[in-house]
């Protein structure tokens, strides 16, 4: 018997930079993620396992905006799923000069 199970993981030691315009919706971010990479097929947002925006619910769920995130309580908080993995999301300050599109790059830490 074999079992498949599709690839989601970022690869050890990489992380996703993500540049945003505030206005830009949350499900957008989701939406060039799983075309950014093909080993990502979907991506929801949590804060605390509270789901924030899920791409299976997302017409019961109203996705936020960049902005919105930005002005949560405590954003070291929030999390991403990631084709069934967790990972953290981390934000950083505002661009003096925001992208007018969603732009996605591979990172590594150091």
């Amino acid at each position: 018997m074999t079992t498949w199970s599709p690839p989601s993981r970022i690869p050890d030691g990489e992380r996703i930079e993500i540049e945003a315009p505030a206005t830009a919706l949350y499900k957008d971010v989701a939406k060039a993620l799983t075309t950014f990479d093909d080993r990502i097929y979907e991506a929801s947002l949590y804060e605390w396992k509270t789901c924030l925006w899920n791409d299976r619910a997302s017409r019961r769920n109203p996705s936020p905006r960049i902005a919105d995130l930005a002005e949560l309580r405590d954003p070291t908080d929030l999390g991403i799923e990631i084709g069934g993995c967790d990972f953290a999301l981390v934000l950083d300050e505002a661009l003096d000069t925001a992208p007018e599109e969603i732009r996605l790059r591979w990172a590594s830490r150091e």
